[in-house]
């Protein structure tokens, strides 16, 4: 999170990726990755069928801790993708 991104990581923003385009093309849609419940509930409502997903490499233990200090620090550093990130609603 220090000075500008390095060339080799600078691969774009996903909050500028998914704004509408001047010809008037956008998102109609957009989940959290982990929102399990809203994107398959889209799909089954799309497919008019019942979508099951089988867990494959999940990982064990404890999910790892976010000093909420380092947390701060990377919301201001990334407010763009913060704020594309918390304006999506989930099913939860």
């Amino acid at each position: 999170m220090r000075g500008d991104t390095p060339p080799f990581a600078n691969v774009g923003s996903q909050a500028r990726f998914l704004e509408p385009r001047p010809n008037g093309t956008k998102i109609d849609h957009l989940f959290r990755y982990e929102d399990v419940h809203g994107w398959r509930g889209f799909l089954q409502g799309r497919f008019a069928q019942e979508i099951t997903f089988e867990r494959l490499n999940v990982s064990s233990g404890p999910a790892p801790e976010l000093l909420q200090k380092t947390e701060q620090r990377f919301r201001s550093k990334m407010a763009e993708e913060f704020e594309l990130w918390d304006s999506i609603e989930t099913s939860s």
